[in-house]
């Protein structure tokens, strides 16, 4: 399951637009300029929720994405071999409890001799 990224701050999110670009920023997060503006010189605080959306369109958000769809994906495909061996297995053709009377052990057979 994909977490939420710890971003906070105008430092990462000049990080973030550096990569994306101010246009397209502006554009996702449907502010004005000028607010974006104020956002890097700092005079008014960055919110959490834009931050967090702009680390998704970053590389390290998708990178994050693709590792956790990778992990997912071999974490669920070691369910279905649990599952399909479960199903696959079966007893032998002639099943006996050892406290039969008919039970031998496997392996070789040593005679005791009591003196």
């Amino acid at each position: 399951m994909l977490k939420v990224p710890r971003v906070r701050g105008a430092a990462q999110l000049r990080l973030f637009v550096e990569e994306i670009g101010f246009v397209r920023v502006c554009k996702v997060l449907d502010v004005h300029e000028a607010t974006l503006r104020r956002w890097l010189r700092e005079e008014s605080p960055v919110p959490a929720a834009p931050l967090q959306a702009l680390y998704w369109l970053t590389s390290w958000g998708f990178a994050d994405a693709c590792a956790e769809a990778h992990w997912s994906h071999q974490f669920l495909l070691g369910k279905v071999r649990e599952l399909e061996a479960a199903i696959n297995w079966r007893a032998p053709a002639r099943w006996v409890a050892a406290n039969e009377q008919e039970f031998r052990a496997p392996g070789a057979l040593v005679v005791l001799q009591l003196v």
